[in-house]
Order: C-alpha cells, then sequence, then structure tokens
C-alpha cells in the first residue's frame, strides 16, 4: 500500500465523512493539522471549519475531540525527520513551510500528494521529484 499526504481540507473531509479517494495509507503534515485545529477553535465557519459547524452537535463535538488527539487513521511525521529534508526542498524550489513539508513528507514516505487546493510549486516540485501529485475536490 502506497503513502497518500492529504492537505488541510481533505483531512476535514475526511473527520466528517468524506472519503479520501486513494487506497493509499493516509499522512498530513503538522502544518495542514495545525491549520485544521485552530480554524476550528476560531470557528468562524470558512472553509475548514465551516463544513464541521454544520454538523449536529455530537458530531461536531467527535470531531473536535478527533483533531485534538490526531486519529490513528491519519499519522504525521516527526519533524526531526523532516526538516533538514525540508530545508533542501525550500532551498532547491523555493517551497513555502506548507508545500516544503508536504514535499518532505511525500518524498520520504514515497507516496503521493492529494490536494484539494492547486500549490502550482508543489506540483512542479513533485514532477521533478518523481512523486504523484494529483488535485482532488475539497
Amino acid at each position: 500500500m502506497t503513502a497518500a499526504v492529504i492537505d488541510d481540507h481533505l483531512v476535514v473531509g475526511l473527520l466528517t465523512g468524506r472519503p479520501v479517494p486513494t487506497d493509499g495509507v493516509l499522512h498530513t503534515t503538522f502544518a495542514w493539522w495545525w491549520r485544521v485545529a485552530s480554524a476550528l477553535r476560531r470557528g468562524r465557519g470558512g472553509t475548514l471549519s465551516g463544513p464541521v459547524l454544520d454538523l449536529g452537535p455530537g458530531h461536531r463535538e467527535a470531531v473536535s475531540a478527533a483533531v485534538d488527539r490526531l486519529p490513528e487513521v491519519v499519522t504525521v511525521l516527526d519533524p526531526r525527520e523532516l526538516l533538514p529534508v525540508m530545508a533542501d526542498l525550500h532551498s532547491r524550489f523555493g517551497l513555502n513551510l506548507l508545500a516544503a513539508e508536504a514535499a518532505a513528507t511525500a518524498l520520504l514516505l514515497d507516496g503521493e500528494l492529494i490536494v484539494s487546493v492547486e500549490m502550482t510549486r508543489l506540483k512542479e516540485a513533485a514532477a521533478e521529484l518523481g512523486l504523484g501529485y494529483r488535485m482532488v475536490g475539497g
């Protein structure tokens, strides 16, 4: 089974009952997970927190609790392992923090990137690194 690195919107979708179109083992990044957790705390109804706020109270609380403890269905790599690879990718491709962490995660796992929002530099870096890159609905 391959690794699939999913973005924050796909994490929210997964937690609210929308499957991710892959047979791979699911991973995300610390930065994307942080974006989900902070959006839920703010609860302003944006693209990350809105789908959770639309749930019934019991389900909404269950999703928030899952975010707080990182469910076993999605894993995050140790940043100590990622940092040197991220720095290399930033230097080589000019990737920002989110893209560098995503690319480093996929590279270390020999996985594919599955995103819901087009990230041009990440897509270009993935192609040069021989990583799969797919954009799907968020």
